[in-house]
């Protein structure tokens, strides 16, 4: 299998031994846990002893700790920093750094840890043109093509602190080498107050991710639709919503659907959909340590998961360069539908041209809050609420329905949106399953047929860097079906990447599509003209809806 750390090492262990005890040796105090090797994320933190909440699991000294604070400690790198690097970011000084030890060999103090690094990301900064159009996806594909432009220009902008200010080895000046320290940057640093960049940890950068518990969009199927405002007096108290009795009904319908300021825990789930919290880490001014706490009970051989952050499956492709399991899936992934909102007479609506949906394919609060109001001012039954637009506004906020005609607007626009984008696709989700299937079938291959030869023989060059930065073969990540022979993991595929990413995202609108399709028969069954499409939801198959088929 090709390397897959910076050095090339082929270390039987999850780290080179070497690595370890360097980490030993410099103070880094592993409680009850050491690297492993995990099915999914290569390599992780696994517990080597019962672990109690709370517990302290790994300790690293802050001189270990590769941030600003450090780079100020190296003459030649302040010195090049001053002379020409006065308008590079925090990140961009920080991967300065980081290539500058890289680029010390063995005399480097963090050599044994850069070592260890991974070889090759599959952040989207590093996607070639061809494996982002497999995202398919406008937005995504755009999001995409912005960190690419976004790394070549940061790139551009360190060339003179690399080539003369520092006067690095050429290979240490490529754009791949660029790639590669600006990637470790990205998603391997952990907070410090000290550095906006963050700070590179040896050790606790092992630790692999699991997501914050998800915030519950609210599932408006079945729920109250409100009164029926056409044709009443403005002002009228007939048909007028009570707001006391159907507010107090949302909140004790919908008490599980938390808004984002409720909620702060993370962590990740068991099989059962359990969740269980993940473990963090945290500065220590007083003794200039950090330090990683379990947030849960771990028995002995677990991997022990920490938690980044919220993220979509998009933005953990940007930051981070994976996805989770797809056994797991992402409960915070959101999902974004292009939505059209012009007004009776014509009129754009001011309002956002997009709603975002989760995985169930359910709208976020706010974004159904707001077509709500949007709708309700558009069929004129903001008038038939007592209190006018401030009535209408709570009443909305509260996730409750204005009225039949408000939701059949409201969930009719989403269901258009959504089969208007499923149409623009230009394969279906049938289709990128079976992309998927080929994919892991011609890697299970290539593994089989590979012999015991080593193929880490030659992986640097005579001043230590990754050969392939100085040559024009691609890394092991950019290949299509069919390319390769070699064993590469699958997770460091970007088509194979590109292709689930896409895959979620349509099972998503699939989603949104036959909700909202069964919001409308239930608005439409209130208004009293009768039901299109019925059936219950579980019944609907949409791939690409028959009713919006361009091809």
């Amino acid at each position: 299998m090709p390397p897959r750390t910076f050095g090339g090492s082929c270390s039987d262990g999850a780290v080179d031994d070497l690595f370890w005890q360097w980490a030993m040796r410099e103070g880094i105090e592993a409680l009850a846990c050491a690297p492993s090797f995990f099915h999914e994320g290569w390599r992780g933190i696994a517990a080597t002893a019962d672990i109690a909440p709370g517990d302290v699991i790994l300790r690293v000294p802050g001189s270990l700790l590769m941030s600003a604070r450090s780079a100020s400690t190296d003459r030649d790198l302040c010195a090049a920093l001053e002379t020409h690097g006065q308008r590079l970011t925090p990140t961009e000084r920080l991967a300065c750094h980081l290539l500058h030890e890289a680029s010390k060999g063995s005399s480097g103090k963090w050599h044994a840890y850069i070592t260890q690094l991974p070889r090759t990301y599959n952040l989207l900064c590093v996607w070639t043109e061809e494996e982002i159009q497999e995202l398919q996806d406008e937005f995504a594909m755009d999001t995409a093509t912005r960190c690419v432009t976004t790394m070549h220009a940061s790139h551009a902008n360190a060339l003179p602190t690399l080539r003369v200010g520092l006067s690095l080895p050429k290979a240490y000046t490529t754009q791949k080498a660029w790639a590669w320290a600006r990637s470790t940057v990205s998603s391997r640093t952990v907070f410090v107050p000290f550095d906006d960049a963050g700070a590179l940890c040896p050790v606790g950068d092992l630790f692999n991710y699991a997501p914050p518990e998800p915030l519950l969009n609210p599932d408006v199927l079945g729920t109250s639709l409100g009164s029926t405002l056409f044709g009443l007096e403005g002002g009228s108290s007939e048909g007028v919503i009570d707001n006391g009795r159907e507010m107090d009904e949302v909140d004790a319908t919908t008490s599980t659907n938390s808004r984002p300021d409720e909620r702060d825990d993370h962590g990740d789930k068991d099989n059962d959909g359990t969740f269980k919290p993940a473990g963090d880490g945290v500065y220590l001014h007083e003794s200039d340590t950090y330090c990683f706490h379990a947030r849960r009970a771990y028995q002995e051989n677990d991997q022990i998961m920490l938690c980044y952050g919220t993220h979509s499956n998009l933005s953990l492709l940007e930051h981070y360069g994976f996805l989770l399991p797809a056994a797991l899936g992402n409960a915070n992934d959101a999902v974004r539908i292009e939505i059209e909102t012009a007004t009776d007479n014509g009129a754009e609506s001011g309002s956002d041209s997009f709603v975002t949906v989760n995985p169930s394919g359910c709208m976020s609060w706010v974004d159904l809050r707001e077509q709500r109001f949007f709708h309700a001012s558009n069929c004129g039954a903001v008038k038939a609420i007592r209190g006018g637009v401030k009535a209408a506004r709570e009443v909305c906020a509260r996730g409750l329905a204005v009225s039949p005609e408000t939701e059949l607007g409201t969930f009719q626009a989403l269901r258009d949106a959504a089969g208007k984008a499923l149409c623009g696709l230009p394969t279906t989700a049938k289709q990128d399953e079976e992309v998927l299937l080929a994919l892991e079938q011609q890697v299970r291959r290539a593994s089989e047929s590979s012999g015991d030869e080593s193929l880490h023989k030659g992986t640097q060059d005579d001043r230590g860097a990754p050969w392939e930065w100085s040559t024009g073969v691609a890394s092991a990540s950019h290949f299509t079906v069919g390319e390769r022979n070699d064993p590469i993991a699958i997770d460091e595929n970007n088509v194979w990447l590109a292709t689930r990413w896409r895959l979620a995202y349509k099972r998503a609108v699939q989603a949104a599509y036959r909700n909202a399709q069964a919001r409308c028969d239930e608005a439409t069954d209130a208004l009293g003209a009768g039901s299109r499409g019925k059936g219950s939801v579980g019944e609907m198959r949409v791939s690409r809806p028959r009713t919006l088929r361009t091809r």
